[in-house]
């Protein structure tokens, strides 16, 4: 006996089989099984049971269920067997009020998550299916075709939550840089009132104050000139010069004895030339050895 509200089924063993002898268990499980659906709390299967039968509801074909799939069993552990004992305990009708329960259970949650929208995925990301829960809904021929037709991958693939969040960031990003543009556009004004300023002053009072600006230069090139200790030294080397050729001057008209100059005059000029003379070669040492 099935039950319609799942959509997968697994096959487990009546109860009043588990009591049968050995010789018969291979024939009566394979044959006569009960029904129970395959949800994320799935009942658990017999220890004895041969292989399991994965048969699921085709909507599409009136309710005509497909062949069966066969799948290997992982060993039960000491936990499930406990489980399956309890299970083989229970009436049959325990049994199909169990697995209708759990049937349901499975259809809300299936249906709860299927009405989330795709568009609330990129803002949820804690809630959000990934790439590979999307892939274990889809049914075999969904997958085959996205396998075959390239626009519903890209479909697919622009609707996956990852994507729409960062499709969400790179937007607010942009907003951003528009707004940053339409205020640099808004200074545009200013800037060129600005510029005009600038031309005005140039082409009125800053010929003038440059002009002024260009004498005072002048004045202060030549005053660093006239303070440099090279200029100062050479100055006083020229100075030097004309005070040593004028002492000899002086001493060869005294020489002439012409009359012209008395002894007491002679050495008066020739003391205040030499006294001259010796000032200034002191002064041009004193900067040499700075």
């Amino acid at each position: 006996m099935h039950s319609y509200l799942a959509d997968e089924w697994v096959a487990v063993p009546r109860p009043s089989e588990t009591n049968q002898s050995s010789h018969n268990n291979n024939s009566t499980n394979s044959n006569t099984t009960t029904a129970v659906p395959s949800t994320t709390s799935a009942l658990p299967v017999a220890t004895n049971a041969t292989p399991v039968g994965l048969m699921r509801n085709n909507h599409n074909s009136g309710g005509s269920a497909q062949q069966p799939q066969q799948y290997r069993m992982q060993q039960p552990s000491s936990h499930i067997t406990d489980m399956t004992n309890d299970l083989a305990r229970m009436s049959t009708n325990e049994q199909m009020e169990m697995a209708m329960r759990l049937s349901a259970e499975a259809y809300q949650a299936r249906q709860v998550a299927a009405a989330q929208p795709a568009s609330r995925l990129g803002r949820t990301s804690s809630s959000a299916a990934s790439a590979q829960q999307i892939l274990e809904r889809k049914s075999d021929a969904e997958l085959a075709a996205l396998l075959t037709d390239e626009a519903k991958l890209a479909n697919l693939l622009v609707e996956l939550p990852q994507v729409v969040q960062v499709q969400c960031v790179r937007n607010d990003l942009m907003r951003g840089n528009a707004e940053l543009a339409k205020k640099n556009l808004a200074f545009d004004d200013k800037v060129k009132d600005l510029r005009n300023q600038i031309n005005i002053v140039r082409s009125s009072e800053f010929s003038a104050a440059s002009e002024a600006y260009d004498e005072v230069r002048k004045d202060y090139v030549a005053a660093r000139k006239l303070a440099d200790p090279d200029a100062i030294a050479a100055a006083l080397r020229k100075a030097l010069q004309v005070d040593e050729t004028a002492s000899e001057e002086l001493v060869d008209r005294f020489q002439r004895g012409d009359g012209s100059m008395d002894t007491r005059t002679f050495v008066r000029e020739y003391m205040e030339l030499r006294r001259r003379y010796h000032t200034r070669e002191l002064k041009r040492q004193a900067i040499v050895d700075l």
